[in-house]
């Protein structure tokens, strides 16, 4: 459990100073300041975590990028698996996600690989409905 929580750790820190990066180029207020001093390494997982999602908010404050890429990636997901019949429940769907991910959980994914896993749940369902029209071209034609 030690190598998972060091793992998320590490990719907390690094979204930390990615975002603190932008943070830094765009408009900072004083007490962001005094945060984006403090080092990381001395911070819990929970305290990157807030930060982290803080500093995406005040990046993007009408529509965190976060959130609208979890609701993208669930709904990518989500069709994928219709194609195989399943149905669209959401546990299910975040469980798949976060293994994906490898993170312990869903809230703390961030966007970088959202979007990897967004891109290749999307690529995965048009490679299944090309093959799908493959099969049909070639049933049609040999009738």
């Amino acid at each position: 459990m030690k190598n998972i929580d060091e793992k998320i750790r590490l990719k907390l820190i690094k979204r930390f100073y990615h975002l603190k990066k932008n943070l830094i180029n765009n408009v900072c207020t004083e007490s962001d300041l005094k945060v984006i001093k403090k080092s990381p390494l001395d911070m819990s997982i929970d305290e990157l975590r807030e930060y982290c999602l803080k500093f995406e908010r005040q990046l993007n404050p009408d529509c965190p990028e976060t959130e609208t890429l979890r609701m993208k990636v669930i709904d990518a997901v989500a069709n994928w698996t219709a194609l195989y019949g399943r149905e669209k429940h959401i546990e299910a769907i975040k469980v798949l996600v976060i293994y994906e991910s490898g993170y312990r959980f869903f809230d703390e994914i961030p966007t970088g690989t959202l979007r990897k896993i967004y891109r290749k749940y999307v690529k995965m369902k048009n490679d299944f409905l090309s093959i799908e029209k493959v099969i049909e071209n070639a049933k049609t034609k040999f009738q």
